[in-house]
């Protein structure tokens, strides 16, 4: 669930999942909110988040600041068109690779609690 300011919200599912190459795919889709409430109560949790999109040098990154995390999680993820494509990272203070890291899977963070 996407709020916006004007109080509108978008409701949307995603499955991500590694192909045959090992490279993750991500699949979203619009659904409706009593989908929405179907699969919130389906799933081991809601996620819920804070998502920042914005382009650096040329590439489009995505900021999601967790909510209900004792020390400010936040996950940013680059969306490229090409598998291993090149790109250069903003200069936050500190980024730590966690790309194949399963704690960082949603499912995993779900499964530990950190949404609830």
């Amino acid at each position: 669930k996407t709020t916006y300011s004007d109080g509108s919200a978008l409701y949307t599912h995603t499955e991500k999942f590694r192909d045959a190459d090992n490279l993750q795919v991500e699949t979203e889709r619009i659904i409706s909110k009593s989908e929405y409430e179907v699969l919130s109560k389906t799933y081991l949790s809601v996620i819920r988040k804070t998502r920042r999109n914005f382009t650096y040098k040329g590439t489009f990154f995505e900021l999601d600041e967790f909510q209900h995390v004792d020390d400010n999680l936040f996950v940013l993820e680059v969306e490229t068109l090409e598998p291993n494509s090149e790109f250069e990272l903003p200069p936050f203070r500190s980024i730590k690779e966690v790309t194949h890291d399963p704690l960082f899977s949603n499912k995993n963070m779900s499964l530990r609690g950190v949404y609830q």
